[in-house]
């Protein structure tokens, strides 16, 4: 029998019950954005005097064109299409270096239809089509689907795979469609552009031309007054790829430093009860090694090897509804101090479980995430059952799907002799509250990533509570740290 601070009801069980069969949120959000061109090309009005019948023949014969070559013409753009403003259409994965002109963006948020300009610095866009754009300041472009944007000013290039053959981009009057290469493009005004092919080809339509030029790779074509200019392709000029990655590389290793020297300063402390830093597992894991001296080692049921924050980092993956980490913990404590690092993928049950521990038992703790993102702990206060048999603290939302995929770090608080819970997101507090009935923590049988009734009985119940995300690193205090100490951790 599910124990919590307060079950989901009938409807919100039977809501769960259906996201399991139909597949998770993420895996429906995706699918949504990726019919998203195709259903702006069907609604798309397009303002041609014919009749009625020759412009039906029309539409058949464009949406045959646009759907079998992925090709958008700029009477696309002119047409009138269905507000997709709600839908990303592409995640901004890389910022290095940026000064905005647009509205800021942050790196692993997803990026929408509109304008987007920035004074200096890189950013590279993963489109959901599968291209990826890598541009370098000063630029000011304009994204209209995951297939088509416009370059007004400014430099960037593409990197385009089979899957995404056909990507355009606009320059003034012109198009360049590709057909899955490597390119680049140099706009210094609506009709001066300079077009670059480092790999495969790319097709050129100039304005009120029907046939494209092909430009392979190798080849560079300049467009300016009027006129057309063949060169010999320069990837010189287009850097931003490069500098991304230099950043990443240098900021990856300055982090990974960095954990482990936070890890060094807590290794030593009494307190520590749990320390799994989810390095060098097996390729067949069964045992997660405590890195505390004589302290227990989580036993790994499913679960995947898979990387961590930084380049050099591991992590644990936990995808499907039986994955877990148990432990076994003996005897009780006033305070107790959670902190994790953890990324996101879905929040597909109201219970999304981080740890839960001692089940049943009066100083049972559950620590968990719910639908709406909000950071949970819930205490057993009392052996009874029911919602006010529990101390909690219910944080603001810290998370939404547009900071799924991203690293984030969480600590929650029990301080017995303060009478205190806290909690934390990146090192900074963002709930407390008072306690009101004084109880120990029982420590016991924990789940990480997971509650503790078998699947079977979740299932029937509607309760399923597993964690769909990702865990590099995880600390359990048998005391109450201190806000600068939980700052300090990386």
């Amino acid at each position: 029998m599910i124990q919590d601070e307060g079950l989901s009801d009938d409807r919100e069980r039977k809501k769960d019950l259906v996201r399991k069969r139909e597949g998770s949120p993420e895996r429906l959000r995706k699918n949504r954005i990726g019919n998203m061109v195709n259903t702006a090309i069907v609604r798309a009005r397009f303002k041609y005097s014919l009749t009625l019948g020759i412009a039906a023949v029309a539409l058949v014969g464009i949406g045959l064109f646009l759907f079998t070559q992925n090709r958008v013409t700029d009477e696309l753009i002119g047409g009138e299409l269905t507000d997709l403003s709600s839908e990303d259409v592409a995640l901004l994965s890389q910022v290095a270096d940026v000064v905005w002109e647009s509205s800021e963006l942050r790196a692993g948020t997803g990026v929408k239809r509109g304008k987007l300009a920035i004074s200096s610095g890189s950013i590279a866009l993963s489109f959901y089509s599968g291209a990826s754009v890598y541009v370098q300041g000063p630029v000011r472009i304009e994204i209209f689907s995951q297939e088509l944007i416009r370059v007004e000013s400014g430099r960037l290039s593409a990197q385009v795979p089979p899957p995404a053959r056909g990507f355009t981009v606009l320059s003034g009057s012109n198009r360049i469609v590709d057909l899955g290469t490597e390119f680049g493009i140099d706009v210094r005004s609506p009709d001066d552009c300079e077009i670059h092919v480092f790999d495969g080809e790319v097709e050129f339509y100039a304005e009120d031309v029907t046939q494209p030029r092909s430009i392979l790779g190798g080849e560079a074509l300049v467009v300016r007054d009027g006129g057309q200019v063949d060169l010999v392709a320069d990837r010189s000029g287009f850097s931003a790829r490069d500098h991304l990655q230099e950043l990443a590389d240098r900021q990856s290793d300055a982090n990974l430093r960095e954990w482990k020297q936070s890890k060094e300063r807590f290794q030593g402390d009494p307190s520590l009860l749990v320390h799994y830093d989810f390095q060098n597992i097996p390729n067949c894991p069964s045992r997660l090694e405590n890195k505390v001296a004589g302290g227990g080692d989580g036993f790994i049921v499913g679960c995947d090897r898979l990387p961590g924050r930084w380049l050099g980092k591991e992590a644990l993956g936990f995808t499907s509804s039986s994955d877990r980490v148990l432990l076994k913990l003996e005897g009780t404590t006033p305070s107790l101090t959670l902190l994790a690092s953890i990324r996101i993928d879905s929040l597909a049950y109201e219970h999304n479980a981080l740890l839960s521990m001692a089940p049943n038992r009066k100083g049972e703790t559950h620590w968990k995430l719910d639908r709406q993102g909000r950071l949970l702990l819930g205490l057993r206060a009392e052996s009874k059952y029911g919602f006010d048999g529990w101390e909690r603290l219910v944080s603001p939302p810290i998370i939404d799907e547009n900071r799924f995929g991203q690293w984030i770090r969480v600590a929650t608080v029990i301080d017995g002799e303060a009478g205190m819970l806290r909690h934390f997101l990146d090192g900074k507090e963002i709930a407390s509250a008072k306690m009101t009935r004084q109880v120990n923590v029982q420590l016991g049988i924990a789940n990480i990533g997971n509650f503790d009734e078998s699947v079977l009985k979740l299932v029937a119940r509607g309760g399923l509570r597993s964690f769909n995300g990702r865990i590099d690193d995880l600390m359990l205090f048998s005391r109450a740290l201190s806000a600068e100490e939980i700052a300090a951790h990386r």
